[in-house]
């Protein structure tokens, strides 16, 4: 029975690592693309003044009192897309968190699968049992220490 279970927690661990792991990728493709989103917008002011100063010739100190206003039409669309790569950048730290998590859980409990197959191999009975004892003690001493 308790191979049945680690056996069970192991493939359990793995599927859940393996479910951060395709979250991991989407968080971080969204946040790249909203990276990429927010330096263009960045540029927007930049080339607005930039036309204004080459096509129709406003003088540069025209243009640099009104720059402030200009960033301020923008921001309603800036901090909308600052809020995401915000957002996707905790949601990629807590996936990569779960992700090691999940894959010291799985490894643990494969050890103590493969532990308890060797253990029974023996062929003293007696071994065996004390042997299994205390693999179990000490698997619930690491999960202790990983708690607190």
């Amino acid at each position: 029975m308790p191979d049945a279970l680690t056996a069970g927690l192991s493939s359990a661990y793995e599927k859940k690592r393996k479910d951060e792991e395709a979250e991991l990728k989407s968080n971080q493709g969204t946040f790249q693309g909203t990276i990429y989103a927010l330096a263009i917008m960045a540029l927007i002011p930049i080339a607005i003044n930039a036309v204004r100063y080459y096509s129709y010739g406003v003088p540069l100190d025209t243009l640099i009192h009104s720059s402030p206003s200009l960033i301020m039409l923008i921001l309603p669309l800036y901090l909308p897309i600052a809020w995401l790569a915000y957002s996707s950048g905790l949601k990629v730290k807590l996936a990569k968190r779960l992700i090691e998590e999940y894959a010291h859980k799985e490894t643990v409990a494969k050890t103590f699968e493969g532990l308890s197959k060797q253990i029974e191999s023996f062929a003293d009975e007696d071994i065996a049992i004390e042997l299994k004892t205390k693999l179990l003690f000490n698997l619930l001493d690491i999960k202790r220490c990983i708690v607190t």
